[in-house]
């Protein structure tokens, strides 16, 4: 059984010689297992939890940041540096300006948790074949269009998304 422990060995390997959703990927297993506990110590804790939600900044992953915002303010941790980043995501949240994540399908996949209602799939190689729509009050699966602006309502709560297809095909997420 993997620890945080291999987490925390397998984030710092990637700040140092990986990518950033490699150092990421890593703080999130790290973090995995909840306050820290008997596997970090707290303070240590904290500092991943802070780079995890500065990693999901760079990274565009902002339904992610919001999310471990929130764990950041249960945390006992000094938010003065982070809270002009909120607000910016809580006016991007807000307004229609779009922005775009560059993506890769994986064996598994390419997800997302959803931070605006709308989006769009700007495939630039390879395949995508299917989009499942997974929200709090509903599930939707269906072949991708790439003709197609897609829109999540508001009453379907949460939305995550999962893109299949050719893996290595890459492409230009881009949420409105």
């Amino acid at each position: 059984m993997r620890t945080p422990h291999y987490g925390l060995l397998s984030y710092r390997y990637a700040s140092k010689w990986g990518d950033e959703l490699q150092q990421l990927e890593a703080a999130r297993r790290a973090l995995a297992f909840g306050t820290g506990g008997p596997y970090l110590k707290f303070q240590l804790f904290r500092s991943i939890l802070v780079a995890c939600f500065k990693l999901e900044l760079q990274t565009r992953q902002y339904a992610e940041a919001m999310k471990t915002w929130k764990h950041i303010q249960d945390s006992d941790i000094d938010t003065t540096e982070l809270r002009p980043a909120i607000a910016r995501l809580e006016t991007l949240r807000s307004n229609d300006e779009a922005y775009e994540i560059p993506g890769e399908i994986s064996e598994r996949g390419w997800h997302l948790h959803l931070f605006k209602r709308h989006f769009r799939i700007e495939v630039a190689e390879g395949h995508v074949t299917q989009v499942k729509l997974r929200c709090d009050k509903r599930y939707q699966f269906f072949a991708f269009d790439p003709k197609v602006r897609y829109e999540v309502s508001d009453k379907d709560g949460s939305c995550s998304i999962e893109l299949d297809g050719e893996p290595g095909s890459s492409f230009k997420f881009i949420q409105s």
